[in-house]
């Protein structure tokens, strides 16, 4: 079987650099959210981590003085739910290999 790298590392980091982009992307440009550089990753960011980025977003919208903080919190609590989703995906990917092999 391939040797892929740990899942429970490997997708939060990705989660970590796309949101570390986005908000790069997002300083710089002063352009909202929606039509600036960020559109893309902010796009990726919004469906993958779909009910954590509703509660942000919201926070976001409606309240001007708490935006940077409800962002900053998307992105820790997103990241640690890469990473318990990251050690889903090994655990599946074990109890399938055994299955496979006997």
């Amino acid at each position: 079987m391939l040797n892929l790298p740990r899942a429970r590392f490997t997708v939060p980091i990705l989660h970590a650099i796309l949101f570390l982009t986005t908000s790069v992307l997002m300083w710089i440009s002063s352009k909202p959210i929606l039509n600036g550089p960020a559109r893309l990753p902010f796009g990726i960011l919004w469906v993958v981590d779909l009910p954590i980025s509703a509660i942000a977003f919201s926070v976001m919208f409606t309240s001007a003085e708490n935006d940077w903080f409800a962002w900053a919190v998307w992105g820790v609590v997103g990241t640690g739910w890469w990473y318990f989703l990251g050690r889903s995906m090994e655990a599946l990917q074990r109890r399938f290999s055994s299955k496979l092999e006997k």
